[in-house]
């Protein structure tokens, strides 16, 4: 008779299977199908005014941020968020001067928030894109620009 063998579980998305999110090319090789990271360039410059916040719980809100720093000036605070609207781990805060910036950086080495210790460091400048408006008209419309 044979060894018994049991079906195949089926997944409601083709593209997720039972190692959680990844697509088997072969017998022993995975495939990410996600978005790939965007490369990082070494050599950009470091931001004067703008921190990076890594480890970050998944459930903290902008407002709770602002509230750990609320003896600095803060200017701006992001939290980005995956496709799916769920937290992404990690965050920027963006402070109204250079010193304000240094301070924070100084003064919160140690920090931790929600039980989980935070990485802080300068963020590299925003990358500015190279495409002007017309180049991405021209693609979009399947025309050379002139």
């Amino acid at each position: 008779d044979g060894p018994r063998r049991f079906p195949q579980r089926q997944f409601q998305n083709r593209n997720f299977n039972q190692w959680g999110g990844y697509q088997n090319r072969g017998p022993f090789e995975r495939q990410r199908f996600f978005r790939q990271r965007r490369p990082v360039d070494p050599n950009a410059a470091l931001s004067k005014t703008r921190l990076h916040l890594g480890g970050l719980p998944y459930r903290l809100t902008e407002d709770e941020l602002k509230q750990v720093f609320k003896d600095y000036q803060v200017k701006e605070v992001v939290l980005p968020k995956l496709r799916d609207g769920r937290a992404s781990g990690y965050g920027f805060i963006e402070f109204n001067t250079e010193e304000q910036a240094k301070k924070a950086l100084d003064e919160q080495k140690d920090l931790v928030i929600k039980e989980r210790r935070i990485l802080l460091a300068q963020a590299r400048e925003r990358q500015v894109q190279t495409t002007t408006p017309a180049q991405t008209s021209a693609s979009s419309s399947g025309t050379e620009p002139k």
